[in-house]
């Protein structure tokens, strides 16, 4: 890096003495606003705001963006909570991206896992899961052959624990697909049904035929 970047650096991590698990707000009271997004097949959007990284561009050579390190910078703790894998945090801390202005955006790639109820009474046909409202981002998603997207839904909530007197908020993402039953029709439905008419039909063929026991 150049001299300004230096000087930059020095300036947020010396001078100001900035604390990577102090809050990037003015006041204690201030409400740090996270926006989150998710698409399929991508990675996790995070942006905030963060007062005490602002810096004035013509100061140091006209930098408007640096990129820094998650682990030296106050990131948010936003985590999926239903996760299904051994590591509940399957993210990869890469470095993030910090604007003059103090915008922060924080692009952790991985790969996610996570539980849900299916409900397989008339597999397989049925649709599994239930839509929200606000539709996701579906960009870049690919058809896959066995399952069809018919929708894919986020929503804000809050949730309020014996423990605490505030509530807190989440995002629940829902899924909404439907298996795509032709596959499982032509390899395992029909194939059923042939085996069980020959097996029918070879009680009804004489006990003398030849045939009695290829049939069975």
């Amino acid at each position: 890096c150049g001299e300004h970047h230096r000087r930059l650096l020095r300036n947020i991590f010396k001078e100001r003495q900035y604390l990577m698990h102090d809050r990037p707000v003015e006041n204690d009271n201030d409400t740090v606003n996270v926006t989150i997004n998710l698409a399929l097949q991508q990675i996790i959007d995070l942006t905030w705001n963060a007062y005490n990284l602002k810096w004035i561009p013509e100061e140091y050579g006209n930098i408007t963006t640096i990129n820094l390190p998650s682990t030296r910078i106050w990131t948010p703790d936003i985590l999926l909570y239903n996760s299904a894998d051994d590591n509940f945090d399957a993210t990869l801390k890469t470095n993030l991206i910090v604007q003059h202005t103090g915008k922060i955006l924080f692009v952790p790639p991985g790969l996610f896992k996570a539980t849900c109820s299916v409900d397989i009474t008339h597999f397989p046909f049925g649709l599994n899961l239930t839509p929200e409202n606000n539709r996701g981002q579906l960009d870049a998603y690919m058809e896959n052959a066995e399952w069809h997207l018919i929708g894919f839904y986020a929503v804000r909530k809050a949730t309020k624990y014996d423990c605490c007197q505030e509530k807190f908020p989440y995002v629940l993402f829902t899924i909404e697909i439907r298996r795509r039953t032709l596959y499982y029709i032509i390899n395992i439905v029909v194939p059923c049904i042939m085996l069980s008419f020959m097996t029918i039909l070879g009680f009804m063929l004489p006990p003398d035929s030849g045939e009695t026991l290829t049939l069975r």
